[in-house]
């Protein structure tokens, strides 16, 4: 008797993960990466749109990342943001962070007064509320950070 061990009606998963990179640029070409990606997978299939208004919630099951990739999951997954939003994010977080009076920065406190205001600014760009997007239910795309 002949067996098979090919699996049936099995849908593969997808992933993207972003490292935890120290350096902005690193992490920064992960995003460029990202765009081109998504550009070539929008005409693959057959979407109308360029690569930096793809949804990467619409093109993986699985988001993952650490340090500055955790907050691209978040983006991507649970915020729906597209790339082009999470890059125009990068740029206002790196700003904020890197251009302050406090930088480097050593106190705890102000660097969360500094990210919370980066942040702020992000979502109101975005036009994405927070709270809004929490509430939506279970999204399609699992995030992890």
């Amino acid at each position: 008797m002949a067996s098979t061990c090919e699996p049936k009606d099995v849908k593969a998963i997808t992933a993207l993960t972003f490292d935890g990179s120290s350096n902005s640029l690193d992490s920064l070409s992960e995003l460029y990466i990202l765009q081109e990606a998504a550009a070539r997978w929008a005409f693959d299939t057959g979407k109308d749109v360029e690569g930096d208004e793809v949804h990467p919630s619409e093109m993986f099951d699985i988001i993952a990342g650490t340090g500055i990739g955790g907050f691209y999951a978040i983006l991507f997954a649970r915020l729906n943001f597209t790339v082009g939003q999470a890059i125009q994010a990068h740029y206002i977080l790196e700003e904020r962070l890197f251009t302050s009076e406090a930088w480097p920065l050593k106190d705890q406190t102000v660097c969360m007064k500094i990210l919370d205001a980066a942040l702020d600014e992000i979502m109101r760009d975005s036009e994405t509320s927070l709270h809004s997007s929490f509430k939506e239910g279970k999204p399609r795309t699992k995030a992890y950070h």
